[in-house]
């Protein structure tokens, strides 16, 4: 349910602002989406529209480009509105129903197109991390020129302006043809999106049937999908157990091991369970080992959402029988590693623009070996 009444209706406007509710319900055949919010600004609603008939219609970008865009948009802010209202106009521009799962799943670039690996690494560096590097600029500059630049550039704002829109107050309306949007986001239900109609070429009286005719199937809803999952000392025991737990609930999963036996283990149990996970040999105790291993899993996966430190020695023998050396390695392992592992980890997170303040910045990060750890980034590091 929204957070705010809706303007689904021009009597909901005062007289002087009806004829921009017409307006809006002319160029686009229905009135929904973020416009049910933007409209109690009616003079903002007529802009944002006039913006986006530029945006779809005007520019000098050709219909595949805007859609990827689009709909990269919308996967990196996880609007399911969006994303679900994009799904039909991405395939009649010419997007396979392959590339958009690829998008869903934030898949690296090798799994998309060359020209297409260009459109979402630029989204995905301008919407995680604000930037986009020089690599990556003058890849896309010389195939779209400066002109072409700018209108990108502007088009990632124009949905990224929807998305928040629609998140912020809730909208999860039946608009762009899309019913249920409950399961939109669900990679599963994008083959079970019914092919219809654009909306604006019915009239309008007929939207009502027009939405009962759409539907989704519904499929689980996993807590953990496409989150990337770092676990130490996942070989075995509570590491292997919280590794295939995670992976169950759709996460991608870096086994982080000394041991490559054990982790190849698990690796293969969790992919013959239809999951997504890769092993990474890793010494904890050692800085360089550590650093190594988070480029590893974000070469892999992109990034990194969780981190379990669970790799840990405990040594039962008699104090008065063990060694200062054996001392020395549980201490390496069970406490220097998890502060090792979560500096750089933890680096890693806050490189990626993680904005939201309650997810790194005072709260227990990471958990293990009997130890909680609270990263307190300065603010400004995840922003």
């Amino acid at each position: 349910m929204a957070r705010i009444a809706t303007i689904d209706k021009k009597e909901d406007l005062a007289p002087e602002h009806q004829p921009i509710y017409d307006s809006i319900a002319q160029s686009r055949g229905v009135v929904g989406g973020p416009f049910l919010a933007l409209l109690h600004s009616p003079e903002l609603a007529e802009r944002t529209a006039h913006l986006g008939s530029y945006v779809r219609f005007e520019s000098s970008l050709d219909d595949k480009v805007i859609e990827l865009a689009a709909l990269a948009s919308a996967r990196e802010l996880e609007c399911k509105h969006e994303w679900a209202a994009h799904i039909n106009h991405a395939q009649k521009a010419g997007i396979p129903l392959a590339t958009i799962r690829a998008v869903h799943q934030r898949r690296d670039a090798e799994h998309f197109s060359f020209e297409d690996a260009q459109i979402i690494s630029f989204v995905r560096e301008m919407v995680r991390s604000h930037r986009v590097s020089e690599t990556t600029f003058q890849a896309l500059y010389g195939r779209l020129g400066e002109r072409g630049m700018v209108e990108l550039t502007a088009t990632i704002g124009y949905y990224a302006m929807l998305a928040c829109t629609l998140n912020v107050f809730d909208i999860m309306t039946a608009t762009g043809g899309i019913q249920d949007l409950k399961d939109a986001m669900n990679v599963q239900a994008v083959p079970h999106v019914q092919i219809v109609q654009d909306v604006s070429e019915e009239p309008v009286k007929k939207r009502a049937d027009h939405y009962k005719s759409v539907s989704i199937e519904k499929e689980k809803v996993m807590k953990l999908k496409d989150q990337v999952a770092v676990i130490t000392g996942a070989g075995r025991n509570i590491g292997k157990a919280i590794a295939k737990l995670c992976a169950a609930e759709g996460a991608k999963i870096a086994v982080v091991e000394m041991h490559e036996g054990r982790g190849r283990a698990v690796v293969d149990e969790i992919e013959q369970a239809g999951h997504d996970a890769v092993l990474v040999l890793c010494d904890v105790a050692h800085s360089g080992n550590v650093q190594e291993m988070v480029q590893k899993v974000v070469d892999r996966f992109g990034g990194i959402d969780i981190l379990v430190n669970n790799a840990a020695l405990t040594d039962h023998a008699d104090i008065f029988a063990s060694t200062e050396e054996e001392f020395d390695k549980v201490i390496a392992v069970s406490l220097k590693g998890p502060y090792l592992v979560t500096k750089y980890v933890g680096a890693q997170m806050a490189k990626q623009g993680r904005d939201d303040s309650d997810f790194i910045y005072g709260h227990p990060l990471v958990v293990g070996g009997g130890v909680v750890a609270t990263a307190n980034f300065p603010k400004e590091q995840v922003r």
